[in-house]
């Protein structure tokens, strides 16, 4: 179990802080005995963002977040180089074998080795102390001019397989560096197809690296925030229609590059693991107090789920890519314009799928002004293709299928159940209750009853 501060909900982390070019790490005094720093950072922050600024809040010194260490007494370790020889106030230079178990086990202590001599490919190409200069020489050559980066590196994401950096220049501008380790590799392949088939919907793409798992973007406006105007929805709306209408076609060549396949037959025929999933969670959570959907109601709600289904089929909307992962954060404005990032989670199904995931990402009711407007907007993007009696009918049935979509796409919680996440199997459980409200809703039913 991670230590947590239950008043601040923090985690509270071990520090193996790598000084350049020495084989010294740095260290507190207690006693006679040499031990890591830590420091506590907020449990639903990103890890290495908080950490990073962490480090400078403390001690006035930057870092680059390399790699991460499973819990040690219940206390999680984190691997960072600094990047100046200047040891800050309050610590010491320590050799790796000075420190005893409960600080680093005897692995740890051979993993930072490996990662200050630049020889620890086995955690991931990121895991070691050089990579930062050899991305921004790699982001300067793919450029094809010269760039002069401000020597600042923020990031958002860190481990040997995993990185999500921003790299700030003073001539131009920000560069996004993003990699992907196990077990989403598959987002890489996705993003390149994309990239090829609608690379206006995308952040620019500067160049890509196999080898890394990578690809380089730059920075494309800001995301999406909480309060936006309706030319600002409106347009959105609109790049999420045209950008899904140019993948319309490109099924099998997305399936291939990594997409899950969520289309509704696929749906269909999984639907009674959907309702395992869920009845399984509510099992998990019943002594809590959580309120459950009986079996027999899920059971029903799986029976309507089959239908629902059954009808999307039969109105025959064209596939298209589906984002299945979609938040304010993976939805940049910049100007007029939009784009749509992070698609590790991106599948082949119904389109009308993304647009509901939209409106309850901003909470919009059907009877909300703002709704009625991205209704339309959407609408109007496919009235050239699709009935508008198709399009009405998709709008009673999507808010069903988009639940079942996202419930299939993160599996069978397996992990959840194994580690008893009571945070993760009541968000399980709150999707059943979604699931089981929109199995009754007014428009499904008339949808439903129609294809009688």
């Amino acid at each position: 179990m991670l230590q947590l501060n239950e008043a601040s909900e923090t985690v509270v982390y071990r520090l193996t802080l790598v000084l350049p070019d020495t084989f010294f790490v740095l260290a507190r005094r207690s006693g006679t005995e040499a031990v890591l720093p830590r420091v506590g950072v907020p449990k639903v922050a990103r890890a290495a963002e908080a950490i990073q600024k962490a480090i400078q809040a403390a001690w006035s010194t930057s870092a680059i977040i390399l790699d991460f260490f499973t819990c040690l007494n219940g206390v999680p370790g984190c691997v960072a180089h600094l990047r100046t020889i200047r040891i800050p106030d309050g610590l010491i230079p320590v050799r790796l074998d000075r420190f005893s178990t409960p600080e680093l086990t005897e692995q740890e202590k051979a993993a930072v080795s490996a990662i200050s001599n630049a020889d620890a490919d086995d955690r991931g190409c990121f895991s070691h102390v050089d990579w930062p200069g050899e991305a921004m020489q790699w982001i300067g050559k793919e450029a094809g001019h010269v760039i002069q980066f401000t020597g600042e590196i923020e990031q958002y994401n860190a481990s040997g397989g995993f990185a999500l950096a921003r790299f700030p220049s003073q001539n131009g501008p920000a560069y996004w560096l993003k990699a992907t380790g196990k077990p989403n590799l598959r987002e890489f392949g996705i993003t390149a197809a994309l990239a090829e088939i609608c690379p206006q919907y995308l952040p620019p793409i500067l160049a890509m690296r196999r080898d890394w798992n990578a690809w380089v973007m730059e920075e494309f406006g800001r995301p999406m925030e909480h309060e936006v105007g309706i030319p600002v929805l409106q347009g959105v709306t609109k790049a999420l229609a045209r950008l899904q209408r140019e993948t319309a076609g490109y099924t099998e060549r997305l399936l291939v590059a990594g997409a899950a396949d969520h289309r509704p037959s696929r749906l269909r025929k999984h639907a009674d693991e959907v309702i395992a999933n869920l009845d399984a969670a509510m099992a998990r959570l019943n002594a809590s107090g959580e309120p459950r959907i009986s079996k027999d109601r899920l059971r029903e709600i799986g029976s309507i789920l089959e239908d629902t289904c059954s009808a999307a089929e039969e109105l025959s909307i064209p596939d298209t890519v589906i984002h299945n992962d979609l938040n304010r954060g993976n939805i940049l404005i910049r100007g007029n314009d939009c784009v749509f990032t992070d698609w590790c989670e991106a599948a082949i199904g119904n389109p009308f799928v993304t647009l509901q995931h939209l409106l309850l990402l901003l909470r919009r009711e059907k009877n909300d002004p703002q709704a009625a407007t991205i209704l339309e907007s959407y609408k109007n993007c496919w009235l050239d293709l699709l009935p508008s009696s198709k399009i009405d009918k998709m709008f009673g049935l999507m808010p069903l299928l988009a639940v079942a979509s996202h419930i299939y796409g993160q599996g069978s919680h397996s992990q959840a159940f194994e580690r008893n996440d009571c945070q993760e199997l009541a968000y399980v459980c709150k999707l059943a209750r979604y699931m089981d409200r929109a199995a009754k809703s007014v428009p499904l039913k008339e949808t439903l009853c129609c294809r009688a």
